[in-house]
């Protein structure tokens, strides 16, 4: 038995270690897009995440309103500000990114997020 085990630990190699430290972001942009965003679970996700900044209509507090931001914004640009957030001079201009939402979630408040105030 003992050799056996032996030979079954000689013929499985060792993991290489994972790196540690700073490492290149994942762009999530390309699957993000590639799904079907649902307006009725983005409604949800903008009021439990976005509200504070853009108001519970979307008028606007800290944030901008979406009505000001939103028309003439392509999907890519959206998902991006969403991802990765939005800096400018203009303090109410500022947006932090949101990475810990799913994929889905990102998509799903884009889609919210153009059929309320888009073109």
């Amino acid at each position: 038995m003992v050799p056996m085990l032996i030979a079954l630990l000689l013929a499985c190699p060792p993991e290489e270690p994972k790196e540690t430290g700073d490492t290149a972001p994942v762009d999530r942009g390309p699957a993000i897009l590639a799904l079907t965003g649902d307006t009725t679970s983005g409604g949800n996700v903008f009021g439990g995440y976005c509200t504070s900044c853009h108001g519970y209509g979307g008028e606007g507090d800290i944030g901008p309103a979406m009505a000001d931001v939103i028309p003439g914004a392509t999907l890519e640009h959206l998902v991006d500000v969403v991802l990765n957030g939005w800096d400018s001079d203009e303090i109410s201009s500022q947006m932090f990114g949101m990475p810990s939402l799913s994929d889905q979630e990102i998509a799903d408040v884009t889609a919210y997020a153009l059929a309320t105030w888009g073109p």
